[in-house]
């Protein structure tokens, strides 16, 4: 079976959690969205991975998937999302994935995120040290990756 991992990453986080996924999903091509666009023709399995700010994905993963949605219901899918803190999956899946493309999808989760204030530029960074001195006040954890939930989905595609 042919696989591709496509994903589309404002900060690196995305790119590290297809990369781990790819890992566990034996010749799987790895393709960064925002640089090329892959042919869908010759994968059996396509997976779509994006970073999600302010509950929306990332616009390159978001026009790739209105752009190919023909192709994508053709194959076997599976989408992952990357961010940072808890939100409605359902809601998620709604605002950014077409409804047909979502039911056919094998999986979709999320695999959390990180809040790096080095990697944020403008308004973002100074969103993101407000919310990390926040989460230290409160003693709360940041935002973290879920490697588990990372090898899960990969278990469940290859089901």
């Amino acid at each position: 079976m042919k696989i591709l991992v496509a994903y589309a990453s404002k900060t690196g986080t995305t790119a590290k959690c297809a990369k781990m996924l790819a890992g566990y999903l034996a010749g799987a091509d790895l393709v960064d969205l925002t640089k090329k666009t892959p042919i869908l023709d010759k994968y059996d399995l396509i997976i779509i991975g994006a970073s999600i700010r302010m509950g929306y994905i990332h616009k390159t993963a978001g026009i790739f998937i209105n752009e190919h949605q023909q192709q994508l219901l053709s194959k076997k899918i599976g989408f992952f999302f990357c961010n940072g803190f808890s939100e409605d999956m359902d809601e998620l899946i709604e605002d950014n994935l077409p409804d047909e493309v979502a039911k056919k999808a094998i999986v979709i989760d999320s695999f959390g995120g990180e809040l790096v204030i080095e990697k944020q530029k403008g308004i973002d960074r100074y969103v993101a040290k407000m919310i990390a001195k926040k989460a230290d006040e409160q003693k709360a954890p940041l935002p973290r990756i879920y490697t588990e939930r990372i090898k899960q989905f990969a278990v469940k595609l290859l089901a």
